[in-house]
């Protein structure tokens, strides 16, 4: 397991979140990945990511503050506080992300949402 590259990969994921940059994580996406977000069907495909980012994703303007992560064989999850705000209204609120990677973990494979948001 390659901790560094893998924070390399979910680093890449949020930057792309918070400067509203999808061009900042396709190059990190399989071809098969798939996006799972709260409230939402699975996306497929880097096309899917792309449609979340711009169409479907509630808040912009974020910034994501990771306080914890955690690696496993299987995958890793990244924990903490995403802040922002959209059409007047706020956000502030924990979240869980939990990651998979292609088997020479160059690229993410699957990304699940978990907040309360």
């Amino acid at each position: 397991m390659n901790v560094e590259r893998r924070d390399e990969l979910i680093d890449a994921y949020f930057r792309a979140l918070d400067e509203e940059e999808f061009s900042l994580v396709e190059p990190h996406l399989a071809s098969d990945v798939t996006y799972r977000s709260v409230g939402l069907d699975a996306l497929h495909g880097p096309e899917g990511v792309r449609r979340y980012f711009e169409e479907l994703r509630p808040f912009g303007g974020t910034v994501h503050e990771v306080e914890n992560r955690m690696h496993a064989e299987s995958g890793s999850a990244a924990e903490g506080r995403v802040t922002g705000e959209h059409g007047g209204e706020s956000l502030d609120t924990a979240f869980c992300d939990v990651f998979e990677f292609d088997d020479e973990e160059e690229r993410l494979t699957r990304i699940v949402v978990y907040t309360n948001a």
